[in-house]
């Protein structure tokens, strides 16, 4: 599952700050500056606009622009709700017991369930959201019952099916 970074009013108008900083070598004419300079700009821009969360199996991996980092689910043990100097909610993820990685999916809901499925252990802290989420937590965990009553009813259903033909 790939989930897209929120992107917001102030990052946007950063990266259109920085180009226009960019610009500003252009008017000293030093082709080397401005070489630097546009591709400084050009990953700097690539870092605060595209950003993509990937869980995979048991792995979540964080792409910023050029740099990858993957975590394993399972060493997960909270995500905390907070919000970032924008006002966007953001998601702090916390392994060990200290901050690694604040991140702000698009589909927030959608991650924090996808998170949840992998690794039910996950505590989510610092949100009047929370109720909402427990919620679905409960809501994931009677899915699976379901599921595994009905997968009984279909072993008896043909077990049945077996001794009257």
């Amino acid at each position: 599952m790939v989930f897209k970074k929120k992107l917001s009013f102030l990052s946007i108008l950063i990266s259109f700050i920085v180009f226009l900083i960019a610009l500003i070598p252009l008017f000293i004419s030093n082709k080397y500056l401005i070489m630097i300079t546009f591709v400084l700009v050009f990953l700097i821009i690539l870092n605060i606009l595209f950003e993509r969360y990937t869980i995979k199996e048991h792995f979540l991996t964080i792409r910023r622009g050029l740099f990858k980092n993957t975590y394993n689910i399972f060493e997960i043990e909270q995500i905390n709700m907070t919000k970032s100097i924008e006002g966007n909610s953001m998601l702090e993820i916390v392994l060990s017991g200290e901050l690694v990685e604040k991140v702000s999916p698009l589909e927030e809901r959608e991650f924090i369930i996808a998170l949840m499925r992998i690794n039910p252990k996950i505590k989510l802290n610092n949100s009047n959201r929370l109720r909402e989420f427990e919620k679905v937590s409960h809501l994931i965990t009677s899915q699976e019952k379901l599921n595994n009553m009905q997968n009984k009813v279909h072993k008896i259903a043909r077990y049945s099916k077996v001794w009257y033909i």
